[in-house]
């Protein structure tokens, strides 16, 4: 059971890759500077001799994300908004998913393009692909989510909004963000080894 566990693959090949935990120290950044921060840093260790490339993420492969509501753009949705499908959901930069060796099914990658004041994007997995849209392409579908949960790195993602001031109500919740599927990539295992991939 343990050799046919070890085996099993995991959608990435990480020969080669070397992995990190950057942790910012709290309340040292505001928001809008997380993300640059990141970025930056991510930008700094592609600079070094001999590194070919670079990524972040806020879930290594085998680690589980974060759960979250989706809706399908398009699609009716449930009568009852605790029927509505859980996806994994994991923020990542450009260049991640190369740097780690996935394999991209249909559609393309991120780029940097793909940050602050882009259109909001994502990239789904086979799992999400198969389940949601069987009967065609996911690649220009869209998915909606007002999930805040998404860490530093997705960021770029929220719509910019000022935070209230000391005392003042809270602000409203937003709609859902609309977010245009451009790639899938293959499977990247999700959850521990010899359980089933979930959609992303």
């Amino acid at each position: 059971t343990v050799g046919r566990i070890m085996q099993t693959p995991t959608g990435v090949d990480a020969d080669g890759v070397v992995t990190t935990t950057v942790q910012l120290a709290s309340g040292g950044y505001p928001w809008p500077a997380v993300a640059e921060t990141h970025a930056k840093i991510i930008e700094t260790i592609r600079q070094q001799p001999g590194v070919q490339a670079a990524g972040g993420t806020n879930f290594r492969p085998l680690d589980v994300g974060w759960r979250n509501p989706i809706g399908l753009v398009g699609e009716p949705p449930p009568s009852r908004p605790e029927d509505a499908p859980q996806v994994q959901m994991h923020s990542v930069s450009e260049g991640y998913f190369e740097t780690m060796g996935a394999n991209l099914a249909s559609g393309r990658w991120l780029t940097a393009f793909d940050g602050v004041g882009g259109r909001p994007v994502l990239i789904v997995n086979e799992t999400f692909a198969k389940r949601f849209f069987p009967g065609g392409p996911a690649v220009g579908r869209f998915v909606a989510t007002s999930a805040t949960g998404i860490g530093p790195l997705g960021l770029n993602l929220l719509r910019a909004r000022p935070a209230p001031p000391p005392g003042a109500p809270a602000l409203p919740r937003l709609p859902p963000t609309e977010y245009e599927i451009v790639g899938v990539v293959k499977d990247v295992r999700n959850v521990p080894l010899g359980q089933a991939t979930e959609p992303a």
